[in-house]
């Protein structure tokens, strides 16, 4: 399985429900914006990768507080790297179970 647009769109499906109520990476960019033009920017966003132009985002970081007091510190992805991440996965485990 090839890094198509099909790909893509699967690595979305899997990344969309989190994504609907989750914090923005980076970039500052929100589901309901990307989702705005989904089409455009899977095939933006596929092009880039083809093209090796594609740069992933530095992670956002954030801390939680934990039970004890002390912070937790996480990282959050970028919502386009969420979904290169997904489809990479999709195409290695399709790779795999072979």
């Amino acid at each position: 399985m090839p890094l198509t647009p099909p790909t893509f769109a699967r690595g979305k499906s899997r990344v969309a429900p989190a994504a609907r109520k989750a914090a923005p990476g980076v970039d500052g960019v929100t589901w309901g914006s990307y989702e705005a033009n989904l089409e455009a920017h899977l095939q933006d966003l596929h092009d880039r990768v083809h093209r090796g132009t594609y740069r992933a985002q530095p992670s956002r970081r954030t801390y939680i507080p934990k039970a004890d007091g002390r912070l937790r510190p996480l990282g959050i992805a970028a919502l386009e790297d969420k979904i290169v991440q997904r489809a990479v996965v999709a195409v290695l485990q399709s790779i795999y179970e072979e």
